[in-house]
């Protein structure tokens, strides 16, 4: 994973409402949520889990609001925007003692690249 596999939702659910709901009118608890999915063949539920291996649930994002006249947008015509435009910093004490894990061995040399590759500030 890198920084473009992050994407930005609070935009998202600005404009879809009623999301605190999922199809059988529970509650969604959205930091809970492990994994996300939208099919082609269903653009407008979108399924996910709270476990990995746990049971699908599904959020339908074209409902409308009650008593509410708003037709919601089409989720085929929302851009996600990227999270991030760069990799966060880390302090130079951390990267100084990231290194010195490396250098002691701590950390697998498989991993050296990545954490010697880290920006910090």
């Amino acid at each position: 994973m890198d920084i473009n596999d992050f994407y930005n939702f609070k935009e998202v659910s600005k404009q879809l409402k009623n999301l605190d709901l999922d199809v059988n009118r529970e509650k969604v608890y959205w930091s809970m949520i492990r994994t996300m999915k939208i099919t082609a063949q269903n653009p407008n539920i979108l399924q996910f889990q709270y476990e990995y291996e746990g049971p699908i649930y599904e959020i339908n994002l074209v409902q409308r609001l009650r008593r509410s006249h708003e037709i919601p947008p089409n989720p085929r015509n929302i851009i996600l925007q990227q999270l991030k435009d760069q990799r966060p910093l880390i302090s130079k004490e951390k990267y100084d003692d990231l290194v010195s894990l490396c250098q002691k061995k701590i950390i697998p040399s498989v991993h050296h690249q990545f954490f010697l590759s880290l920006p910090y500030a």
